[in-house]
């Protein structure tokens, strides 16, 4: 599944600058799926060349100040500022002309959008390629921890300014070690906050959460919703105590067998582990090919989907009970069409999550574990003929 991302770099000699920029000068070339993103046009010495001239500095600088948030934080439906100037290289500071890339992360992948410089723009160089590539977070984190180690074995042992990259880095690497502040430094990102930058109460509450809901259920809801969190979970809680309809998911633990013993390499995206998933469940089931009628869905889950309660909540819900079979079920859309996916997608829940997580959650946040229940979805409403190699972003496109 990954593309490739890599980062080179030459440096440059530039006797009379002493500075860290100078110092750190360097041609970077960085490469997406073996294409150069680096390819700029250079107006004054009318060329075309395959790297920019930048601070490497600056550039490790920025992957360290937001490695956490690179790391984890999914790109929202409506990207803030805040958003983009941690997500987006050419908010890198240095009065530098940066290539305008983007990461966006579903906690299994980054991806990586390059955007050229649009024809109009005025600058001494112009970047010439758009692409995208999906990158595995390993691999990302690999190109990232080789380049900024580089990037400090190149600093002068005594130079104050030195200091922030190193000592910011040396903590980002401790924290990585320590499981407990990997786990705080994660939900803070989720939630969209840089290190200890989100509300105390709120991160404290949130870790406490995570014993009655599940620790990827919090994080799932902190990436959807944010400083909201908290009361989304509650209210999702209430709401399912409140209203819902129990769904039977018969031959659970068969279907969950098999599909752990058959899943794909964790190589493939989550849309074609879900894929996977929902052929393993529609031969379990027995179903014919094609779509799955109303009635014929309602029959299997044990679900009036036309008239079960459509409750006001944030997004829908479910909660797993004693019984495997079982799951309490909340909706929270009016449309039929819209509640038939609903459905399918929290029974994709049930089946590929921790059995020690209880809150089941259809959100909108653009997470591995989202994908991969649209993807069930799909292929279990519609059984819609595809070639799962023919697309590598799955079929809700990132």
């Amino acid at each position: 599944m990954s593309e490739g991302f890599e980062i080179q770099y030459e440096w440059l000699s530039r006797a009379a600058d002493a500075s860290l920029d100078g110092l750190t000068s360097a041609a970077l070339s960085i490469t997406l799926n073996g294409v150069c993103v680096t390819e700029v046009e250079d107006r004054l010495a009318n060329v075309t060349r395959p790297a920019a001239r930048l601070s490497a500095w600056r550039m490790a600088q920025w992957l360290a100040g937001n490695w956490w948030r690179l790391r984890w934080e999914p790109e929202p439906i409506r990207p803030t500022l805040d958003w983009k100037m941690s997500h987006n290289l050419a908010s890198a500071s240095g009065g530098y002309l940066w290539p305008s890339l983007t990461f966006g992360s579903d906690g299994e992948t980054i991806l990586i959008r390059s955007q050229a410089s649009p024809p109009s723009c005025r600058g001494p160089v112009r970047y010439l390629r758009d692409n995208r590539a999906l990158v595995a977070a390993d691999d990302f984190e690999r190109a990232i921890d080789n380049f900024v180690a580089a990037v400090i074995a190149k600093l002068p042992d005594q130079v104050e300014e030195t200091d922030d990259l190193v000592d910011l880095w040396a903590e980002i690497a401790a924290e990585r070690k320590d499981p407990d502040l990997y786990a705080l430094r994660r939900l803070e990102a989720s939630l969209g906050h840089d290190p200890e930058e989100a509300p105390a109460t709120l991160i404290d509450d949130l870790l406490a959460a995570r014993h009655a809901y599940g620790s990827d259920a919090v994080l799932e809801m902190a990436a959807a919703s944010h400083d909201q969190a908290l009361d989304h979970l509650g209210t999702l809680v209430q709401g399912i105590g409140r209203s819902s309809v129990v769904a039977r998911v018969s031959d659970y633990d068969a279907i969950r067998d098999q599909y752990t013993l058959m899943q794909v390499s964790p190589s493939e995206s989550p849309w074609q582990r879900g894929v996977v998933a929902a052929q393993i469940a529609r031969a379990t089931w027995n179903l014919p090919s094609g779509p799955v009628p109303t009635g014929a869905l309602a029959d299997l889950f044990g679900v009036d989907i036309e008239n079960c309660p459509a409750e006001n909540l944030p997004i829908s819900a479910g909660l797993r009970s004693s019984d495997p079979e079982g799951v309490r079920i909340a909706l929270n859309d009016h449309c039929l069409n819209e509640r038939k996916f609903a459905l399918a997608c929290l029974v994709a829940d049930h089946i590929a999550t921790p059995q020690e997580e209880t809150l089941l959650l259809l959100t909108q946040a653009r997470t591995s574990r989202q994908k991969f229940q649209r993807a069930f979805a799909r292929e279990l409403l519609f059984n819609r003929r595809r070639n799962t190699g023919t697309s590598r972003h799955g079929p809700t496109g990132r």
